[in-house]
């Protein structure tokens, strides 16, 4: 057992298999690319350095970086604080971006900004061109838009009755009969026994079936529930389950599982280095 900042982690230990030293020609490869990889992020951070500075030293221009750094700079369109300009590939589809262009540092003080980094290999610096105030748009500017967000809604709360009363004609006995099913364009599948990583069933319906009440086998009552996909809802019914074994699971679900032990370990290793490291550590104050 090994406590943590999140709490407490029980290990077992089901197999070990003693390191083995790999000869030259079978770890070359991986040491050029390790090599290479780790040159490349040692001049990204120098560059992002750089960036900083100059970003800092002169505030109220992006020329000096261009100047010494030869980065280019790009334009997005006019976007607001809580969406993305239209082009939802360019530097307003980043949350971090588009709360740094609305500060106050930068929106009212003309700031360059911190370099804000959107992803391990993309760093920028952002300034405001150019502004325009939030204002009221003429009722014919957006009565489409009011249109069709109207009936998304009433489309979706239709969905999300008549889920529900597929649920309560399902808990109480009642089944769906194909009259019901073509009169709303519905599909019942019945995949049989699934797995968590079975394909072909939407993650969110597989997630929410193993977090379900198991059904009770006495009564004959299936566990029954609602689940929200992106843009439908689902009625799934459980009737069965079958406990989980090691000694029956096939080699792909076995992989996965020992890939996400292995990054955990990984994770716990690390923490529990960082904490030895703090432990350790002895500060001493001078003047």
């Amino acid at each position: 057992m090994v406590k943590t900042k999140s709490g407490f982690i029980i290990l077992k230990l089901i197999q070990y298999t003693a390191p083995k030293a790999a000869s030259y020609e079978q770890v070359k490869e991986k040491v050029r690319e390790a090599l290479v990889r780790q040159q490349a992020e040692e001049q990204f951070a120098d560059l992002r350095d750089k960036l900083s500075d100059l970003a800092y030293e002169h505030p109220d221009s992006l020329s000096f970086i261009v100047k010494d750094l030869g980065l280019p700079i790009k334009e997005t369109p006019f976007f607001s604080r809580n969406g993305a300009s239209k082009l939802k590939t360019d530097l307003s589809s980043y949350l971090n971006v588009r709360e740094v262009a609305f500060s106050n540092d930068v929106l009212h003080l003309h700031n360059n900004s911190d370099v804000l980094q959107l992803d391990p290999d993309t760093a920028v610096v952002i300034r405001v061109k150019s502004y325009l105030p939030a204002t009221f748009y003429p009722f014919d500017a957006v009565q489409a838009q009011i249109m069709e967000k109207l009936k998304a809604d009433q489309i979706q709360e239709k969905t999300k009755q008549l889920a529900e009363n597929i649920m309560q004609s399902l808990q109480a006995g009642s089944a769906l009969t194909d009259k019901v099913l073509k009169q709303y364009h519905l599909n019942w599948v019945e995949p049989g026994f699934v797995g968590r990583h079975t394909p072909n069933v939407d993650p969110s319906i597989l997630e929410h079936a193993f977090s379900m009440p198991k059904p009770e086998k006495e009564k004959g009552r299936p566990s029954i529930a609602i689940v929200h996909l992106a843009k439908a809802y689902a009625v799934i019914q459980l009737d069965a389950y079958q406990d989980g074994s090691l000694d029956s699971a096939n080699k792909q679900a076995y992989s996965v599982f020992a890939e996400q032990i292995q990054g955990s370990e990984g994770l716990l290793e690390y923490e529990l280095y960082k904490d030895s490291l703090l432990t350790r550590a002895k500060i001493k104050k001078q003047g």
